[in-house]
């Protein structure tokens, strides 16, 4: 029976779908609009949040706070999410998107489910590309955007594959707001990258944001002890900060009392303050 009432909606905000020809995918992309955007004639920073469909309302709220407080300028937001609400689903799309290598799903049912789906897990690279060569291009083209001025946002797997880009195509973005990086991945393979990077290029000229909680590290429910989410995340802030990169701006923070779920928000509340400070 339909209900009689309208759903909820944010204002300012729209879904539009985006088919990847690099990934052979349909995205579907959450943009907010800054209040004014109607009556000005600006362009604006874009923020871009991957897992979409269930972190960009957050963004939305917190980044709409801090603006109206003058805290942060006014932004053009987009969720990159999946054309779906299933949650298996989406947890498949995002390991295939954000995972840099194909290591092996938990279990056997896990491996069996991707296989079944067709999806691989661990096409990081593709993802990225499409964010460069179609996601990019596609909101500058639509919107009055400043396409020397973009921010990632990304927590968990998203916060490992915002290290990917900073490692692997740093100019993809201005800033980025890393949220309890997945760094465990495959024997961390990250750090495999970090390395590469220092070995050819002598600066990293972006401003990052890193964080974890700390009871992710110790007695997080939904997180096992061997993943070590701050002590990795220290491990490689420090690496960064010898690597004596003129250009970075690197600020880290352990958030007392807080699991991988609650640490959210206020990552994104203190990341985006630091980034655009």
């Amino acid at each position: 029976m339909s209900s009689p009432y309208s759903p909820v909606t944010l204002p300012n905000t729209k879904v539009r779908l985006l088919k990847s020809s690099i990934v052979n995918h349909t995205y579907r992309l959450h943009i907010a609009l800054p209040t004014n955007y109607a009556k000005s004639d600006r362009s604006y920073p874009v923020v871009y949040v991957t897992d979409g469909n269930t972190l960009f309302p957050m963004v939305w709220v917190i980044s709409g706070a801090l603006s109206s407080d003058w805290q942060l300028p006014r932004l053009i937001i987009v969720g990159i999410g999946y054309d779906t609400d299933k949650v298996g689903e989406l947890w498949r799309n995002r390991e295939r998107d954000f995972l840099p290598t194909n290591a092996s799903a938990r279990d056997a049912s896990q491996r069996q489910e991707f296989t079944r789906t067709g999806i691989r897990r661990g096409q990081a690279g593709p993802f990225l590309r499409f964010i460069r060569e179609e996601l990019k291009p596609f909101i500058n083209a639509n919107y009055r955007t400043n396409p020397d001025d973009s921010t990632y946002v990304g927590i968990s797997y998203g916060g490992l594959f915002g290290l990917y880009v900073l490692f692997h195509h740093p100019d993809t973005f201005n800033r980025y707001v890393i949220g309890s990086p997945a760094i465990h991945h495959d024997n961390r393979v990250l750090l495999t990258y970090e390395s590469s990077y220092a070995a050819n290029h002598d600066d990293l000229p972006v401003r990052v944001f890193m964080s974890a909680g700390a009871r992710e590290e110790l007695d997080d429910p939904l997180i096992e002890p061997s993943f070590h989410f701050v002590t990795n995340m220290k491990t490689l802030a420090k690496t960064l900060q010898e690597r004596g990169y003129p250009g970075l701006q690197l600020t880290t923070h352990v958030f007392d009392d807080e699991t991988h779920v609650s640490v959210v928000p206020v990552t994104f509340s203190r990341g985006l303050r630091v980034v655009f400070g």
